[in-house]
C-alpha cells in the first residue's frame, strides 16, 4: 500500500501547486487558472518546456513511452537522479529517490501516470541513472499499461 500512499501524497502536492498557479499574480492581480506561475515557496517554477527531443539524440535517449508520455535521461547529468518526463508542451524533472518534481509542470493527469509508472520502476531508473552516469547505453523500460 505504499505506492498508493505516495501517489495520494503527489495528488495533493498537484492541488497545492494548482492553487499556487491559480492564486499567484503580478502586482497583486489574480493570475489566470491556465497561466504558469511561479511556486516562490519552494524555489520551484513552473515552465512550459524549452527543447524537444530529436529523434536519434544519443545525449538523451528516450527509456520510455506511454500515453503521450515520453521519459528520458541525460547522459552525465547533474544530482540528484532524476529523469526527464515530456508531456505535448509541458516538461518536468522528477527525482528518482522522492518523486519530487525539480523544476517544470505537466499536466496533472499526466504527472499521475508519471508517478504511477516511476513508483513500478523506480529500481529499473535507478539501474539507467548509473548507466547514463558511466556513459554506457540505457535500457528502455516498460511503459504504463
Amino acid at each position: 500500500m505504499r505506492g498508493n500512499n505516495e501517489i495520494t501524497r503527489h495528488v495533493a502536492n498537484i492541488r497545492n501547486a494548482n492553487a499556487v498557479q491559480q492564486t499567484a499574480g503580478v502586482g497583486g492581480r489574480s493570475a489566470p487558472a491556465n497561466s504558469i506561475a511561479p511556486k516562490e515557496a519552494d524555489g520551484l517554477h513552473f515552465e512550459q518546456k524549452s527543447a524537444t527531443i530529436k529523434d536519434g539524440d544519443t545525449s538523451m535517449p528516450r527509456i520510455s513511452e506511454f500515453f503521450g508520455v515520453v521519459i528520458y535521461m541525460y547522459f552525465n547529468d547533474h544530482s540528484p537522479p532524476h529523469f526527464h518526463a515530456e508531456y505535448g508542451d509541458f516538461e518536468a524533472v522528477y527525482t528518482i529517490d522522492t518523486m519530487d518534481i525539480l523544476r517544470g509542470q505537466l499536466p496533472r493527469r499526466a504527472h499521475i501516470m508519471v508517478i504511477e509508472w516511476a513508483l513500478l520502476h523506480r529500481d529499473e531508473l535507478r539501474m539507467n541513472w548509473q548507466r547514463a552516469r558511466e556513459q554506457v547505453p540505457l535500457e528502455q523500460i516498460d511503459p504504463l499499461d
